[in-house]
């Protein structure tokens, strides 16, 4: 994922827009995921790494929601290509209330990912 290749970068190695960007990814105040069409996390940022550790390469169903189940929640309509965004509430395998906004990405090569915008609101609705 073009993502991820920032990521990996020292940074010295990136121009002063991927260094921006990165930063902003990386504290933003909500959580940013990014998947493969097999769920395969390819990206997290600080938010989530805070919840749930590095779960890089893990399966997104199993990292979050502790279950094999590949078609578990919302995320999976827009993989099979039955909607282009979706937002829902789930809980999570800690108990912990997310609200997860996704939609469909399409990388500069032409491939596609899968990003999502996830907030634990577990306070907010106790």
């Amino acid at each position: 994922s073009p993502l991820q290749h920032i990521f990996l970068l020292s940074e010295e190695e990136k121009t002063y827009t991927e260094k921006i960007f990165s930063r902003i990814l990386s504290y933003m105040p909500e959580g940013i995921l990014i998947l493969d069409f097999d769920y395969n996390i390819l990206f997290m940022n600080r938010y989530l790494t805070a919840l749930y550790g590095d779960c890089i390469g893990q399966k997104y169903y199993l990292a979050f929601f502790g279950t094999a189940r590949q078609d578990h929640g919302k995320i999976a309509e827009v993989i099979e290509g039955r909607s282009e965004e979706v937002k829902s509430r789930e809980e999570d395998k800690e108990g912990r209330i997310l609200d997860i906004k996704a939609r469909r990405l399409e990388n500069p090569d032409g491939s596609f990912s899968i990003i999502a915008i996830i907030c634990d609101v577990t306070e907010k609705v106790k």
